[in-house]
């Protein structure tokens, strides 16, 4: 027995908007954020145990502002310079944490990869205040491999999207003010 009505047959015909569409959007606008910018290394950056999201943010700061001290010494916020960074946060089949982040600045791809790996892995620990860094691995592993914009990092990044990830992204001020225009979603400290 139909007890459907014409105004509940009307009714059925729309359906709610999907938050589905909206994330696409925020994930095609991203997209077209970050393309703006010239990168020079995609960074794969993994724990070793389980973490919690707050200290994975936290040793990613460690980690980027020991780059940024590296390239542009230590007042390189005073002085508006910075590495231009967009980076999402996810989780491994195996429950754990790990990043994909786009990096790029002048002078970037003469630093060390295998320094900037080791730098990751030790969480920026030396022996002592001014010697090397401690040898045992504290967060995990480094991939970081020289940006290729024909393999599609921008999409792999942003895809997390979908999935309820943010994309964080860093321009520094200098950057922003040659030129390209300030948008509500990126971050320029």
């Amino acid at each position: 027995m139909n007890s459907r009505t014409d105004k509940d047959k009307h009714y059925s015909e729309y359906q709610p908007l999907r938050t589905g569409w909206f994330k696409l959007d925020l994930q095609e606008d991203r997209q077209e954020f970050i393309s703006r910018f010239d990168y020079d290394l995609f960074v794969t950056l993994t724990f070793r145990d389980e973490i919690k999201p707050w200290m994975a943010e936290k040793r990613f700061e460690k980690w980027f502002g020991s780059l940024n001290c590296a390239l542009f010494g230590w007042r390189y916020r005073r002085k508006g310079k910075g590495i231009r960074c967009a980076v999402v946060f996810e989780y491994q089949r195996r429950g754990i944490l790990h990043m994909h982040a786009l990096l790029g600045a002048e002078g970037l791809k003469e630093l060390d990869r295998e320094y900037m790996a080791k730098l990751w892995k030790s969480n920026g620990q030396r022996k002592d205040k001014n010697g090397p860094l401690v040898d045992r691995v504290v967060n995990g592993h480094a991939v970081i491999d020289p940006y290729d914009p024909t393999r599609g990092a921008i999409r792999y990044l942003t895809k997390y999207i979908v999935k309820g990830a943010e994309v964080y992204i860093f321009v520094p001020r200098k950057e922003l003010k040659k030129g390209a225009s300030a948008s509500a979603f990126e971050t320029t400290e």
